[in-house]
């Protein structure tokens, strides 16, 4: 498995498993969206959403760098062409100032996930708190920053 794809699947994981923190019934992998506009997107992961159930488009960007407000706006006609949601973009770094920018005024979440983690041991960052996976003995504990233990 090359380390983008172990970066994608490690995100669905871990997503799955916090999907009450973003209203998820579900998170599923890759799949190929039709878009309004006659075009196919090929989305890394799509959640759908409690109660509605519309779907939230997932990109997972395994980089070293920041991502550019181009490449945060090409997510969201994105999103706006298949009709989901909102949006998420994975990323092991800070986004740049413009991307977070077209990020906020388009709905799209940035779900901050260091390179390092693994499905059981992770760190990661979104709706102002901090994530993490510490493994124990014989289970998976996740801990938000208000200290509440969710197994």
């Amino acid at each position: 498995m090359k380390a983008w794809e172990r970066y994608e699947a490690t995100a669905q994981e871990i997503l799955q498993r916090l999907r009450e923190h973003f209203s998820f019934v579900e998170v599923e992998g890759k799949q190929v969206l039709q878009g309004a506009s006659g075009t196919e997107w090929e989305i890394d992961l799509v959640a759908r959403s409690d109660p509605s159930e519309r779907l939230v488009v997932i990109e997972c960007r395994f980089t070293k760098g920041r991502q550019s407000q181009s490449k945060i706006g090409a997510l969201a006609f994105t999103i706006r062409d298949t009709g989901a949601e909102r949006g998420i973009i994975v990323t092991p770094n800070p986004l740049q100032k413009g991307a977070a920018l077209v990020a906020s005024h388009s709905e799209i979440m940035h779900f901050q996930l260091d390179l390092r983690s693994t499905s059981n041991n992770f760190l990661a960052q979104a709706l102002g708190k901090l994530f993490l996976g510490i493994p124990s003995v014989g289970d998976i504990s996740l801990f938000g920053v208000s200290g509440i233990r969710h197994d």
